[in-house]
């Protein structure tokens, strides 16, 4: 990341940013465990370092919640015609449904947290009711959807953690423009690149 920079624009610290809420990196996390600023870490970004950064432990758990929609898509065709119920196809739609919705890019896909977790209630409920379909259905959706969104989320909170422990990956990220802050008090926010 940090080639991309034109040599003249490189930072060796946090202090040569300017108009940075902080003097360092330890008084920026000071700053923020009081709430005063919050750190911001491009989504797409964190999916694709965790793979190299996190160890390969945490590279496959990564890996298994992204083809998990897929997976249930394909199991859901499988199921329907092993079982002659057709109805089950509607998984398939609902899987690959769940990881659009969960998107953090997606606007429409914050709203639909609600349904999700109405999807996971639907599901423990008719199962233990006897509607094995229904169950199924609802069980993709809210699997899905939740894999997705845990996937996107635990990436981006272990990206942020450590980019608040090593300044030279706060910095790339930063100089990059994968990074921001948010300075809690004003609302304003400071992204890299530097211009």
């Amino acid at each position: 990341m940090e080639d991309r920079q034109p040599p003249s624009r490189r930072l060796s610290s946090v202090s040569d940013i300017p108009n940075f809420p902080a003097r360092d990196l330890v008084h920026l996390r000071e700053r923020e465990a009081r709430q005063e600023v919050s750190l911001g870490v491009d989504f797409t970004t964190a999916n694709r370092l965790s793979t190299g950064l996190y160890g390969s432990g945490w590279a496959v758990f990564s890996t298994i919640l992204a083809w998990l929609p897929w997976l249930l898509a394909l199991a859901s065709i499988g199921t329907a015609i092993w079982l002659s119920n057709y109805w089950l196809l509607l998984g398939t739609i609902l899987s690959l449904l769940g990881p659009f919705l969960a998107n953090p890019y997606n606007p429409i896909g914050r709203p639909f947290k609600v349904i999700a977790l109405v999807a996971v209630a639907g599901a423990i409920w008719f199962a233990f009711t006897g509607r094995t379909t229904l169950a199924v259905l609802l069980g993709a959706l809210a699997l899905s959807y939740w894999s997705t969104w845990l996937m996107y989320h635990a990436n981006q909170e272990r990206l942020r953690r450590n980019a608040l422990s090593d300044e030279a990956l706060f910095l790339a990220l930063f100089q990059d423009g994968k990074l921001g802050i948010r300075i809690s008090e004003s609302g304003e926010s400071l992204w890299g690149p530097i211009s």
